[in-house]
């Protein structure tokens, strides 16, 4: 099963744990919540994760 970005449509998409992902396109984080919605974090240079904004999914 593959993973695509909410962001730029990508697969290039790495999975960090149980619920987030990375993509290697876009270099954000994404965690997929229930309800059909995923927030995007930008990782800045120490490591911390900094919510960007998040994205509804439609099925």
């Amino acid at each position: 099963m593959w993973v695509q970005c909410p962001v730029c449509s990508g697969i290039d998409v790495g999975k960090v744990s149980s619920s987030n992902y990375y993509c290697w396109n876009c270099l954000v984080e994404i965690k997929y919540k229930k309800g059909n919605e995923a927030h995007i974090y930008n990782i800045q240079d120490d490591g911390t994760l900094e919510s960007a904004y998040k994205v509804d999914l439609q099925e």
